[in-house]
């Protein structure tokens, strides 16, 4: 199982063009230069900016136990630029967007991917 596991710091909350009831939250760590965007619904995740989080990525469904959020997916687009890589991907429609400076064998275009908040 390739999995991808790490606390960031929620940096912001933001609401989505589309609607108010779906926030897009930018999620940092920068001991890993891991940028983390998704959107999730307002009423879904109490989370407050500052708060640190814990994001798990598998291949293989993960165990819920403690979990806030689990969702199911797939990894959409790879993109790499002069000094990092650009993974998006589609959970029912909520959007991710994982800025990388180290390539992520485990987000492969049209994969299914798993993804855990705690």
């Amino acid at each position: 199982m390739a999995a991808l596991k790490t606390e960031l710091k929620l940096t912001k909350i933001e609401p989505t063009e589309e609607t108010n009831k779906i926030q897009e939250y930018h999620l940092t760590s920068e001991e890993e230069q891991l940028k983390i965007t998704i959107e999730l619904p307002k009423e879904l995740i109490p989370l407050q900016e500052k708060s640190k989080i814990t994001i798990q990525i598998s291949d293989q469904p993960l165990e819920t136990k403690n979990t806030k959020i689990a969702l199911e997916g797939k990894v959409n687009r790879k993109t790499k630029t002069e000094n990092k890589y650009v993974y998006l991907a589609s959970f029912g429609g909520l959007q991710m967007r994982i800025e990388t400076p180290k390539e992520q064998k485990l987000l492969t275009p049209t994969r299914t991917i798993y993804l855990n908040i705690t």
